[in-house]
């Protein structure tokens, strides 16, 4: 399994984040990636498709059963989250006193009866398999979050075997870091040493989009501080500053 996914200098690559079991901003999505994809395109996703904060309205177990079969076509890439990570590792994970990991849980007991221990496996299986970052030839780097500390290359990261989703401390920072864990000079110097000049994450909900020390693009796709933005990334232009990468943004209807 590849866990660095590098795309081909041709065409466009839709980048959505961070779509926490909000079914309705999927379904929208899902329509622009079905076009995008039948013109050759590339999709990204960049993890933490599960764990609505309203789990009275979480559309995580048949958005996820939807992607695993999107997962089959080769041009979209379905990246790990911190939040599908926590079903790997066993971590609970909280967002104000609700506990997302056991909410899911209780999602599969609904759906699946007595099978609900096998479906999470199943669900466990998929994740260790899904790629951490994706890298473009115009000089992007694409993750759930980051960058990690003391980086070196991210093909360090094709060996992962599965005590280190638990113990490698540079995934953990790729999945779980936001902006405020990190410093300008680590955020370059992770560029530099992957012959990249930008670096587009979700993670953090923001306001649709910001840009953090002019290198990094944090986008919300739908769980956001208002707005919600995607990426559509041309993958032949060259991407010489940033506003070169800001003006492609576009915001969900």
């Amino acid at each position: 399994m590849r866990r660095i996914i590098n795309l081909p200098p041709q065409g466009k690559a839709l980048i959505i984040t961070d779509l926490h079991g909000n079914l309705e901003d999927y379904q929208k999505y899902q329509k622009l990636w079905d076009h995008y994809l039948e013109e050759g395109h590339n999709i990204v996703l960049t993890g933490d498709l599960i764990h609505s904060t309203s789990p009275e309205k979480d559309g995580s177990v048949d958005m996820l059963e939807s992607v695993m079969d999107y997962c089959q076509c080769e041009n979209f890439h379905f990246l790990l989250g911190n939040h599908e990570c926590c079903h790997i590792i066993g971590k609970h994970i909280y967002k104000g006193l609700s506990n997302q990991k056991e909410d899911f849980e209780e999602q599969l007991k609904i759906k699946f009866g007595y099978r609900w221990v096998e479906k999470l496996d199943e669900y466990v299986e998929f994740f260790k398999t899904l790629p951490f970052a994706v890298k473009t030839c115009n000089g992007v780097i694409i993750s759930h979050g980051g960058p990690p500390q003391d980086f070196t290359s991210l093909e360090e990261l094709e060996c992962v075997t599965e005590d280190d989703y638990i113990f490698n401390e540079k995934l953990t920072g790729l999945l779980w870091r936001r902006e405020f864990q990190y410093t300008e000079d680590e955020l370059e110097l992770f560029l530099e040493h992957n012959q990249s000049r930008f670096h587009v994450v979700g993670h953090s909900p923001v306001d649709g989009f910001k840009v953090s020390y002019d290198k990094q693009l944090i986008l919300s796709s739908s769980y956001s501080r208002g707005r919600k933005a995607y990426l559509e990334l041309d993958l032949e232009i060259k991407l010489e500053k940033m506003s070169n990468l800001t003006k492609l943004i576009r915001l969900l209807e």
